[in-house]
């Protein structure tokens, strides 16, 4: 049974409206293709936009989401955006609309080796950490050096600001489900004691709180980082359960910077909504970089808890740090990074990049 997550069923409401224009259009859509009576899951006075909302409720609450989709695709076949909607979720195959197919393919031109792809993420899966306090997930990191850990500000601010104790803040690795489909109670590891625990912070901005149009950029010391020092070198120390005893490692953060709006397939790891080690995976992404050269803006679905997450590209390269979503909350239309690129310029995060023994 296919299911949408909030973001989708916006787009799908949006993209009903757009491909039928008007009550009648829908009407005769839901009719030859569902045999329904639109005013018997529609309050017959609603205007269109209330008539496809509870359109896309009553499917759902029944499981034919799946149904609707391909009923406005068959009443509207040469509708682009209904075309576009149906293949990202894999419910049609035809290449009825050759443009759109062939757009949404061109935007993805890398050949990916599988067994590499697989075993670069595997390894990559050691090194992302749900980030608790008092045990209790609030966001997420990853390790970029043996003992430091890099997430964002506000997910650390209350440790950075001395409201609350450091110590109260851990990282749990390895909580993901295992091949056996149970989910792994994951390594916890202390910050570091002492007065060192915190190799560099910087906060977010005002302009990340306001809607679009934003009244400027945010400022150059704005990139809402915070990278954090373990207590023990998690990176050094094997991973319980691998095979050969393997080491867990860190990600490795390039220092030059790369054209973000050239890629077109991203991929997120994190702890959406504190649970065990998600994938969100994005295809045929726009990609935009802000003025400031210091946001990017992209679709893949991210939840709270997310924030601290690392964005790679297709070929698991370290792209990005997701911090944020829209604020626009009744309307969300992206999720927001801030680029590597300029997080490894800051003079602390650069000097501890140069103090690893294979820093590149």
């Amino acid at each position: 049974m296919l299911t949408l997550d909030g973001q989708q069923k916006r787009d799908l409401r949006e993209t009903i409206i757009a491909a039928f224009p008007g009550v009648p259009e829908v009407e005769r859509m839901v009719s030859d293709y569902l045999s329904l009576n639109l005013a018997t899951v529609a309050a017959p006075a609603g205007d269109l936009q209330g008539q496809v909302f509870d359109l896309i409720q009553w499917a759902e609450a029944r499981g034919r989401l799946g149904d609707l989709i391909l009923a406005a695709r068959y009443s509207n076949p040469d509708n682009p955006q209904l075309y576009a909607f149906a293949f990202r979720l894999g419910l049609t195959s035809s290449d009825h609309d050759r443009g759109t197919l062939e757009a949404l393919v061109s935007e993805n031109t890398t050949f990916l080796d599988p067994q590499t792809w697989r075993a670069e993420l595997s390894k990559l899966e050691w090194k992302v950490c749900r980030i608790d306090l008092d045990e209790k997930g609030t966001g997420t990191g990853f390790l970029v050096g043996p003992d430091a850990v890099l997430t964002n500000h506000h997910v650390m601010q209350k440790a950075i600001n001395g409201q609350l104790e450091h110590q109260r803040f851990t990282c749990l690795f390895d909580f993901k489900m295992t091949e056996d489909e149970v989910v792994s109670p994951g390594t916890r590891f202390d910050l570091a004691a002492d007065d060192d625990w915190l190799i560099d912070s910087a906060p977010h901005s005002a302009v990340d709180l306001l809607p679009d149009p934003k009244p400027g950029d945010p400022g150059p010391e704005e990139l809402d980082l915070a990278l954090v020092r373990l207590g023990e070198p998690a990176g050094s120390l094997g991973v319980a359960g691998a095979d050969d005893g393997a080491v867990r490692e860190w990600v490795r953060v390039a220092r030059d910077p790369i054209d973000l709006t050239q890629l077109h397939a991203i991929s997120i790891l994190q702890h959406p909504d504190r649970l065990p080690l998600k994938l969100a995976l994005g295809m045929g992404q726009n990609l935009e970089v802000n003025a400031a050269g210091n946001r990017v803006r992209y679709s893949v679905p991210t939840l709270p808890g997310s924030s601290g997450s690392p964005i790679f590209d297709s070929e698991w390269k370290l792209v990005a740090l997701h911090h944020s979503g829209d604020p626009d909350t009744i309307k969300p239309e992206f999720n927001e990074g801030i680029p590597m690129s300029i997080i490894a310029q800051r003079p602390a995060v650069a000097a501890y990049l140069d103090s690893l023994d294979d820093g590149v």
